[in-house]
């Protein structure tokens, strides 16, 4: 049999989890907090904990992360750390599922292809596009491409960089710039192209730094005031690390660097996100073959919970040069013009087969949100786990600390228990004598 002290540390140890999950739970029924508010307060922490790139020290070794298949051939080398179910559409639209990660290696599961058709109908709104794949309804309550009162489109597009010092080595001359790095004439020459367009190019150059655990919760604030000026979408453009040969390409005889979107799993809006992608993969795939490496679904959130229309991009790596970077993010403002506005015309190509929109919101979306829930609780209670360990320590910390309480609160409940044990079986007893002296008196009437 058990012993005493073995079910009161059983005890302790679910008291433990109890406290956190409540309190979410509490707030959720009583609707004091958005699921997005209690993200950022609840997974921010708990994402800055793992730095999800490789680290300075990690570069100078020139050590990047693999992705393999099942059979071992290399599918893409990057600078990001992969986790188990990571996602990868590769430049080929091959999908592949992260099932093993081991150091520097990752191992994805081939998943099938996925079938990529252009958006139809690209001179409609977007907010039409999801109005019709939401069954006239817009879940978000604004038009995501905004219309000035004489009914022309006002084509904005919004840019930010979170890690503001990252540079390209042949150009720059090393690969972060404490400040203003390279990274940033590849904002402004993306910023160029989108004007040259006739496209309002919302360009923020708000430092960032340092380029540690905290700079997206920095940049936040960035998104967010971009977001005030309505821009029908929101580009934070990074650059990877990996070998010049992961990302270097031409395009129409131009030296150039391919492009990776990357979407963060951890996020409300990640199904829309993921849409997102890849309807800009395919407008580009057909516009400029070649120019986007793939799709990777990461965890994090990359502030992508801030709107549905907003992606991370990797223009080339530290290893390639600046002026491919340029010429690679300047061929991207084509496919983004295509997309929302259609600025040069539909794609040519063949027929879009019927269904094809932009970004719909798939059916299941309500359950993604509910997953999204269930996640930010399961969270919450290992946030608080990891609260109470850091503010208590060992084991050993805990019972000195809260041993003699716990045994007090045990001696006042024992106490409790058996006095009140004492008073009921006093109570059974009186009723008992009650019950044999009334039998005693009926048994003396009838003799």
């Amino acid at each position: 049999m058990a012993s005493k002290s073995h079910w009161t540390k059983k005890f302790i140890k679910l008291l433990l989890y109890i406290p956190p999950a409540f309190a979410i739970l509490l707030v959720l029924s009583i609707g004091i907090l958005s699921a997005q508010e209690l993200e950022l307060i609840v997974l921010k922490p708990v994402q800055d904990i793992t730095f999800d790139e490789l680290t300075p020290e990690e570069i100078a070794q020139g050590k990047y992360f693999e992705l393999l298949d099942e059979q071992g051939r290399q599918l893409t080398v990057t600078g990001r750390r992969w986790s188990v179910n990571d996602e990868f559409i590769a430049q080929d639209n091959r999908h592949y599922k992260v099932f093993k990660v081991e150091g520097y290696k990752a191992y994805g599961r081939y998943q099938g292809k996925v079938q990529l058709t252009p958006p139809a109908n690209l001179s409609r709104t977007l907010s039409e596009n999801f109005e019709e794949a939401a069954g006239g309804i817009n879940p978000y309550g604004t038009e995501f491409v905004q219309e000035d009162e004489g009914g022309e489109l006002k084509k904005a597009i919004a840019i930010y960089h979170t890690h503001n010092a990252e540079s390209y080595v042949p150009t720059d001359g090393t690969d972060s710039i404490d400040g203003e790095g390279g990274i940033h004439e590849v904002g402004r020459a993306f910023q160029q192209a989108l004007e040259e367009k006739g496209i309002k190019a919302l360009f923020s150059e708000d430092l960032h730094t340092p380029h540690d655990r905290g700079a997206y919760r920095r940049s936040r604030d960035t998104v967010l005031e971009l977001l005030e000026q309505e821009p029908d979408a929101i580009f934070d453009v990074h650059r990877d690390a990996a070998p010049p040969e992961a990302y270097a390409t031409k395009l129409d005889s131009v030296p150039a660097t391919q492009i990776l979107f990357v979407v963060g799993r951890q996020n409300a809006h990640m199904q829309v996100n993921k849409e997102f992608a890849m309807d800009l993969k395919s407008i580009s795939d057909q516009i400029h073959p070649g120019l986007v490496k793939g799709i990777m679904l990461a965890q994090g959130n990359y502030n992508q919970d801030l709107t549905p229309l907003s992606l991370l991009l990797e223009v080339g790596a530290h290893t390639n040069t600046r002026e491919s970077a340029e010429n690679g993010i300047a061929y991207f403002a084509d496919s983004v013009g295509h997309y929302f506005y259609g600025t040069e015309g539909e794609v040519e190509g063949e027929e879009t087969p019927p269904g094809g929109t932009a970004a719909q919101i798939p059916p299941e979306g309500g359950r993604e949100i509910w997953r999204g829930i269930i996640r930010i609780v399961s969270l919450a209670v290992i946030a608080g786990l990891l609260f109470f360990l850091m503010n208590v320590g060992t084991w050993d910390n805990f019972k000195e600390k809260y041993g003699p309480r716990f045994e007090l609160h045990r001696k006042e409940f024992s106490w409790a228990y058996e006095r009140r044990r004492d008073i009921l079986d006093h109570t059974i007893e009186n009723f008992r004598n009650e019950v044999k002296s009334i039998a005693e008196k009926i048994r003396r009437k009838v003799r």
